[in-house]
C-alpha cells in the first residue's frame, strides 16, 4: 500500500504508518493537494491494481478539483470514502464522464444520486 500524501505531512505519516509507504507530493507548505497535481498523482498509480480516495483529505475546494479530476481521469478500479465523497457530491456527474471503464465503489447510501448513465452504483 502507497499512501500519496502533502510533502510537508510525509514526515508525520511515515512514523505512524508503519505499513504503509508514503509518496510525497509538493503542498507548498500547505497541508493540502490541488489540482495542479493530476500527473504526479497519476504517477504513484503506475503499476497499482486500485486507488481509495477520501479518508483524511480535507475539504479544501483545490484538492476536491483534484479528486474530481482523478475520478474523471484514473484508468483502475476507484473506492471514494469520506472526503472523496464529498468531492464528489460536488459535481456527481463526474462518474459518468470516467474515461476508463473501471468500476467505481460507492456506500449503498450514494444510489440515488449516482447518475443514470451509470447502471449500477459501481459505475
Amino acid at each position: 500500500m502507497t499512501l500519496a500524501v502533502p510533502a510537508s505531512l510525509n514526515p508525520i505519516l511515515e512514523v505512524k504508518t508503519t505499513e504503509a509507504m508514503t509518496f510525497p507530493l509538493e503542498d507548498f507548505g500547505n497541508g493540502w493537494l490541488s489540482g495542479d497535481l493530476s500527473v504526479r498523482v497519476e504517477s504513484v498509480l503506475e503499476g497499482k491494481d486500485s486507488v481509495a480516495i477520501g479518508p483524511g483529505l480535507g475539504r479544501n475546494p483545490e484538492t476536491a478539483q483534484l479528486v474530481r479530476r482523478l475520478v474523471e481521469e484514473v484508468g483502475i478500479p476507484l473506492v471514494l470514502d469520506a472526503d472523496g465523497l464529498n468531492a464528489v457530491s460536488e459535481d456527481v456527474t463526474v462518474l459518468s464522464r470516467r474515461k476508463s471503464g473501471a468500476k467505481v465503489d460507492l456506500p449503498q447510501s450514494w444510489a440515488s444520486r449516482v447518475p443514470r448513465s451509470c447502471s449500477t452504483i459501481g459505475c
